[in-house]
């Protein structure tokens, strides 16, 4: 039997990247609201993660890091005013950085061996913040660079990439959707399969189903 090796691509969790658009726009107008936006969502990812992996998971302090950078960003008044759209997508670049982590840990607590993988690193873009465009060639290399002999589960964030000065870009709504795309093509996928909106497989699409029941088991 082929052995198979899955390669996981995570986006942010439901409704995280609109916290976030929501905690960047309003920090100009009312910073009170989007400090609270900012510890609603360390607390909602803090939660989910103690609800998949144990308190003690190095990955949690990773993830406090990451908060942690967050707030930095927010605060950061030059790169704000003298890159707002870099600025923007440092700080959406959030939800998945952290659905990266909590999904590693997730794998971790079940005994599969997995790391997770920031994106920006092997996904190379213009510097069109907001909506990125890809550069396929290096990004191809530095994919299989990267990833091609790793013998852990990669779990890889979607959405995000950087430029040649090493900043964070995005890719645009559905980016890790293309994120996902570009990676199976780099290492020759057999197949791609994208899960979104739903928890696992239902019986129809709820969207004009919906009574739709999710399958609980496949072979």
């Amino acid at each position: 039997m082929q052995k198979v090796h899955p390669v996981v691509v995570v986006s942010a969790m439901g409704g995280v990247t609109n916290k976030l658009i929501e905690l960047a726009d309003r920090y100009h107008n009312n910073n009170n609201v989007s400090y609270r936006i900012l510890n609603e969502l360390e607390a909602h990812h803090r939660r989910i993660f103690d609800e998949l992996a144990s308190p003690g998971h190095p990955e949690r302090g990773e993830l406090k890091d990451l908060f942690r950078e967050l707030r930095k960003t927010l605060e950061n008044a030059d790169l704000r005013t003298n890159n707002h759209n870099g600025w923007k997508d440092r700080i959406l670049s959030i939800g998945e950085r952290a659905s990266a982590l909590i999904f590693a840990a997730a794998l971790s607590e079940h005994n599969i061996d997995s790391v997770s993988y920031e994106a920006s690193h092997f996904v190379k873009t213009d510097s069109t913040f907001g909506k990125a465009k890809v550069q396929r060639d290096a990004t191809r290399k530095l994919i299989q660079k990267f990833l091609r002999h790793s013998t852990a589960v990669p779990v890889i964030t979607g959405f995000i990439g950087s430029n040649n000065q090493q900043e964070i870009t995005t890719l645009g709504r559905s980016g890790s959707d293309y994120s996902a795309g570009l990676i199976a093509d780099a290492l020759d996928a057999d197949h791609l399969e994208i899960w979104t909106d739903v928890d696992g497989v239902l019986t129809a699409d709820p969207k004009w189903v919906p009574d739709a029941e999710s399958i609980e088991q496949l072979s």
